[in-house]
């Protein structure tokens, strides 16, 4: 099975162009999964190319990402740069990622809701966006 990780906000904290301390339980989780025998590939967009024209910025900051993980001792078999589009995957653990359980208007109710928040609220692993509006609303 292949688990496709990505990087910022979820192994660790959002400080871009920094690399963000560690978040909680990152490492131990991701050890587990490769213990079971998970491929697993960190996810990056640190490279992109409309924010870092110059290669040798865009090498440096894979180059972050790759020190991370090894003073974290997170295991790793890849680092995707999402040079050759989305990387295959079984599993996606994204900080960005919302939920499709076929419940398309509520996805578009919870987006268009957060269209004006520069970072919207973080989807909980699990929680359907109906529940988080309904929280956010005051009802739960």
């Amino acid at each position: 099975m292949i688990v496709v990780i990505d990087f910022d906000g979820t192994l660790c904290e959002h400080a871009f162009p920094e690399v963000g301390a560690i978040k909680p339980g990152a490492a131990e989780a991701v050890r587990k999964l490769k213990a079971a025998g998970f491929h697993i590939i960190v996810s990056s967009c640190r490279n992109n190319s409309r924010l870092f024209p110059a290669a040798n910025d865009r090498d440096r900051y894979l180059l972050e990402v790759r020190r991370f993980l090894e003073q974290h001792a997170i295991p790793f078999d890849e680092i995707d740069a999402g040079e050759n589009g989305k990387t295959y995957g079984h599993f996606y653990v994204d900080d960005r990622a919302i939920g499709f359980r076929d419940n398309w208007p509520d996805i578009a109710a919870f987006l268009l809701g957060h269209r004006e928040d520069p970072i919207p609220d973080l989807v909980p692993m699990g929680e359907p966006p109906e529940k988080i509006l309904a929280r956010k609303n005051g009802g739960g």
